[in-house]
């Protein structure tokens, strides 16, 4: 890899983001963390290349997209589910299990530990926060984990960097496909929060 010597600092790094990713509420730091966390994937790719267009595209697009959002909808937060003491102690046992599946079914490797954390932590912020935005997030986050695991364990095709390009670009279209989903919805019901359009809604 790239920067293959400092792969555990940016991975501890990655963890450290992505646990305060998930417990904070407010939701223009949370893109900023975001724009964090994807800039140190990034610096997992294997040449400098796929570092600059995943940092161009991940690190700086997609939070410019939901940095857009938030400005649109002049929500910057949306009351969570969970209190603050709740969300770090499930952020803390998220991340044991993770260390503890990596440990047992992968004997530690480090990117292993990283992708399930960043599935389990991404799968967190899907099923217990009420923000749309910090729903979207949760999915980036499952997002990066599933390429990160390809892209250092399967196939051939998978390493290549036009594969990486392409998931980019399609990660990037998709993202930008629920802004403005999302900014429709908060245009029709002045609201991002998923209870409420859920009540709203049915």
């Amino acid at each position: 890899m790239y920067l293959a010597s400092y792969i555990p600092i940016i991975i501890i790094l990655i963890i450290i983001v992505t646990a305060i990713l998930a417990i904070i509420v407010n939701l223009k730091y949370c893109s900023y963390l975001l724009a964090l966390q994807q800039v140190f994937v990034s610096l997992l790719n294997k040449h400098p290349h796929e570092v600059v267009t995943s940092v161009i595209f991940m690190g700086l697009v997609t939070p410019l997209i939901l940095l857009f959002v938030i400005k649109r909808t002049k929500i910057f937060e949306v009351k969570p589910s969970l209190k603050l003491s709740l969300s770090i102690a499930i952020v803390i046992i998220l991340c044991t299990v993770s260390y503890i599946i990596a440990k047992l079914i992968f004997q530690l490797i480090q990117i292993q530990l990283l992708t399930l954390f960043l599935i389990i932590l991404g799968l967190y912020m899907v099923l217990l926060r009420r923000d749309v935005l910090k729903i979207i997030m949760g999915f980036i986050s499952i997002e990066t984990g599933a390429h990160v695991f390809l892209a250092t364990s399967a196939s051939q095709i998978l390493t290549m960097p036009l594969f990486g390009f392409i998931i980019e670009i399609i990660v990037v279209f998709i993202i930008a496909l629920f802004a403005y989903l999302t900014i429709g919805m908060y245009s029709e019901y002045k609201t991002t929060d998923v209870r409420v359009l859920r009540r709203l809604v049915g």
